[in-house]
């Protein structure tokens, strides 16, 4: 007798599930994925002009020198002034000893360094302005990114196309 009633109290939820949405009858699930694959039409460089030196005024001093040299070099490269962001100017003190934070050892000197991105619109221009970057010896590079100067209407092309 309880084995009959245990069946019909199987059944119901499964027929409810059923009306409430989901197939009774076979069905064909289908997923979608689009893209565009476009060359990039911008790359953006981040690099650090550094200088070591025995005081912190003599190696600030030489850091903005080597900066005002890069700022000259993207004017020839006409690069416009809101594209290079010089966002930050760090000094650190380096020690004789760094092998401990309780004990660093005595000051020998500091490392100035100045943060600069600079976004390129001419990529033809990218690879000589990198070139000329490295032979003045000044850049210290974290990253170089690629992307596009029309990515927003791009998302916006394939949302329609979805």
């Amino acid at each position: 007798m309880k084995r009959f009633l245990f069946f019909p109290l199987l059944i119901l939820p499964i027929s409810v599930f059923a009306q409430g949405g989901l197939p009774d009858k076979p069905y064909t699930y289908v997923e979608g994925k689009a893209e565009i694959q476009k060359a990039a039409d911008i790359v953006t460089i981040r690099f650090d002009v550094v200088a070591r030196a025995s005081d912190v005024a003599k190696a600030n001093t030489e850091v903005q020198a080597k900066a005002a040299k890069i700022f000259e070099l993207l004017k020839r490269h006409k690069i416009p002034d809101n594209d290079v962001i010089a966002e930050s100017l760090r000094s650190e003190p380096e020690f004789e000893n760094e092998q401990s934070y309780t004990k660093r050892g005595n000051v020998i000197g500091f490392n100035v360094s100045r943060s600069l991105d600079v976004k390129i619109r001419d990529v033809a221009v990218f690879p000589k302005l990198v070139d000329e970057l490295i032979a003045v010896g000044t850049a210290e590079f974290s990253d170089v990114a690629s992307g596009l100067s029309n990515e927003k209407e791009m998302q916006d092309q394939l949302g329609e196309k979805r």
